[in-house]
């Protein structure tokens, strides 16, 4: 997070490890680095986990017990109201609970978990740790994301006016926010697709073809659509335009046709990524590339009600309708481009389930994009505020190696050479080339 560039090498220990464990555990251990740095640029971490922080916790734990042990014994009671005696027995109570409960929070913190796996015990002791470690509950990120409906917002629940004037419409937007929980489900999906993408550079050994990475991590949807032979018919609503516009139409098409969809299970992950990234559009701009916010864009749907939209879309022009390339070309009217993109899906691809398979990962590509052109500076932001979806694809990116935050040594490209070329001739061997994952 300080744009610190490491080696080639780290890339490929990381995307080794990290290519081979499930995608609940990638999650965790993004979950503790990122925990980590919020203890580092929000909390006393740097002195609570230093020797002296460490003394003058146990100092104060000690000074908490022998104050309620000296006032039980040495001071004469009967002088004060038994109101003031419970009221005083309570108080010393609570500062001898606050003071165990913050020990104990920083014996199980993750901190002291890696001081005992790194430098402070053997195997034993590290597994009896990890179990009493295993009984606590707390969670470290709440695996939720923000969503934001646009139909819903501007159709449904419009703003008074007035609001504006007085400068809370923001506050008003903020109230449009709702939270769902990420399943299994979710985190698999996720995972598996920049897996995937890890792959692609992986072949022919390409991790130092800096070309491929920009291309792989710019992409946002044209990948998915040149892989099914789609693009030139979707250019106009992903490559050709800006991103911002890109996802409000996405997100207005989805929106339009999903309500007509009968198998709930094949939209539930296309609408939770489409709605987070409506979020991101709407209330963290500055998370997305340049931190754009056009305010035009969210003012086009108008009057119009909700069943009007969903309904148009039937009867909307098709892509390559004249009228339709120059209204895009002159307005790029947002209801425009959602409604022609709908009908423009529902006809290229007729089959339900394959389309909506599609349709996730285009939104998945969109999300990788945001995540990896999001200034550092925004995801520190975002960890103050609980933390956010972006910043866990983000990082997992990084580990698979989907950044280009890497610097390149010779040294670096040999050692890799090295090692392709004897788990080349160890597979051989053993005859398991077509098992070999690097």
């Amino acid at each position: 997070m300080q744009d610190l560039a490491p080696s080639y090498l780290d890339l490929m220990m990381s995307y080794t490890w990290f290519s081979k464990i499930p995608a609940d555990d990638a999650f965790k251990v993004v979950e503790v680095e990122l925990g980590l740095i919020y203890d580092m640029l929000y909390t006393k971490a740097p002195l609570i986990y230093s020797r002296s922080g460490i003394i003058l916790r146990c100092i104060s734990f000690l000074l908490s017990v022998t104050a309620s042990i000296i006032f039980q014994v040495k001071i004469e009671k009967h002088a004060y109201s038994s109101i003031d005696v419970a009221i005083t027995y309570l108080l010393f109570a609570a500062s001898v609970f606050l003071e165990l409960y913050a020990f104990l929070c920083l014996v199980f913190s993750d901190q002291t978990m890696i001081w005992l796996v790194d430098k402070g015990g053997n195997a034993l002791t590290s597994a009896i740790y990890y179990r009493l470690r295993k009984l606590t509950t707390s969670k470290r990120w709440s695996r939720s994301t923000s969503q934001y409906n646009l139909i819903r917002v501007c159709t449904e629940n419009k703003p008074l006016k007035c609001l504006e004037f007085v400068g809370i419409d923001e506050m008003m937007r903020q109230m449009h926010v709702n939270r769902k929980d990420l399943n299994g489900g979710l985190h698999e999906f996720i995972f598996e697709h920049l897996r995937k993408k890890a792959e692609k550079m992986k072949e022919d050994f390409n991790f130092f073809e800096k070309k491929l990475r920009s291309k792989i991590i710019g992409q946002r949807g044209d990948g998915v659509l040149e892989r099914e032979g789609l693009l030139k018919n979707f250019k106009w609503c992903t490559t050709e335009v800006e991103f911002s516009r890109s996802i409000l139409v996405w997100h207005l098409a989805i929106e339009i046709f999903s309500r007509n969809e009968k198998d709930a299970s094949n939209v539930s992950t296309s609408k939770c990524l489409s709605e987070y990234m409506m979020y991101l559009l709407v209330i963290r701009p500055n998370m997305l590339s340049k931190g754009f916010r056009d305010e035009g864009y969210l003012i086009t749907l108008g009057d119009k009600r909700c069943e009007g939209i969903i309904q148009s879309y039937k009867t909307s022009p098709s892509y390559d309708n004249e009228w339709f390339q120059r209204d895009w070309k002159k307005n790029k009217s947002t209801v425009n481009g959602g409604l022609v993109l709908a009908k423009q899906l529902l006809e290229s691809i007729s089959e339900s389930k394959k389309r909506w398979k599609m349709i996730e990962e285009v939104w998945m590509e969109m999300l990788t994009h945001a995540a990896a052109h999001c200034p550092w500076k925004k995801h520190a932001h975002a960890l103050g505020r609980g933390g956010e979806l972006l910043t866990h694809v983000c990082f997992l990116m990084l580990h698979l190696g989907l950044s280009e935050q890497y610097e390149y040594n010779a040294s670096d490209e040999m050692v890799s050479v090295n090692t392709n070329h004897m788990t080349y001739l160890l597979c051989k061997y053993t005859k398991n080339i077509s098992q070999v994952q690097w």
